[in-house]
């Protein structure tokens, strides 16, 4: 299964506190915006509780492959793990596995 980007949306308070939170949902629009719900985090500064808060911009992140415990490369699918289920991978444990299986 493909694996589909996490969008982090990086605000600032009027205190100058910065905070991050997730976009849940997001969506890109044909005109290139990312459209989504953020979480309940982002009404109000996770510091000092003021609001309203200003969006600073927002990251497109990828999860690291965590099939193998030092592999650092992005995630581009997931494969089934016989104790974890569906766990983040990238292309190169993935050829690995496959060529295990056929051996």
């Amino acid at each position: 299964m493909r694996i589909t980007p996490t969008y982090t949306v990086h605000l600032l308070c009027a205190n100058g506190h910065r905070t991050t939170t997730e976009l849940l949902h997001a969506v890109i629009t044909p005109d290139g915006m990312i459209e989504g719900a953020a979480g309940s985090d982002a009404d109000f500064c996770a510091v000092c509780n003021a609001s309203p808060l200003t969006v600073l911009g927002i990251n497109e992140e990828t999860p690291l492959c965590q099939w193998v415990a030092l592999c650092e490369n992005d995630a581009t699918l997931t494969r089934s793990h016989p104790i974890l289920g569906e766990v983040p991978i990238c292309e190169r444990c993935n050829a690995r596995c496959e060529s295990l299986q056929d051996a």
